[in-house]
């Protein structure tokens, strides 16, 4: 590539640097082309900061997630605890009470 002879930035003179105007455009040129290219950066970087935080955002909501499924399943866990306990006392219960009436009829019948 010629730089001499760049009209990307739309300095289309052959040597730019020939007399003192046409200095004095192609630096301004250059600096809006440096100026519109720097806030195209500075929208892509705010873009990108956004996205970082969306991100963010997302990896959040996901443990949060994850950890009131845990508490569920601990709730779930200690209600399902609480209810074979309880069955388990009352069976115990019945068979106590299975028991005590055996040992009464015993005692009867050893009465009569």
């Amino acid at each position: 590539m010629d730089l001499r002879k760049n009209t990307v930035l739309g300095v289309t003179a052959t040597n730019p640097l020939a007399n003192a105007t046409l200095a004095q455009r192609s630096l301004t040129r250059i600096d809006r082309a440096m100026d519109k290219l720097n806030k195209q950066m500075s929208t892509l970087g705010a873009h990108y900061n956004q996205l970082g935080s969306a991100v963010s955002s997302i990896e959040n909501s996901v443990v949060n997630h994850e950890a009131a499924q845990m508490r569920i399943k601990d709730a779930d866990m200690a209600h399902e605890t609480a209810v074979m306990a309880k069955q388990e006392i009352l069976g115990k219960a019945a068979l106590s009470a299975l028991s005590q009436r055996r040992i009464q009829r015993q005692q009867l019948a050893s009465l009569i």
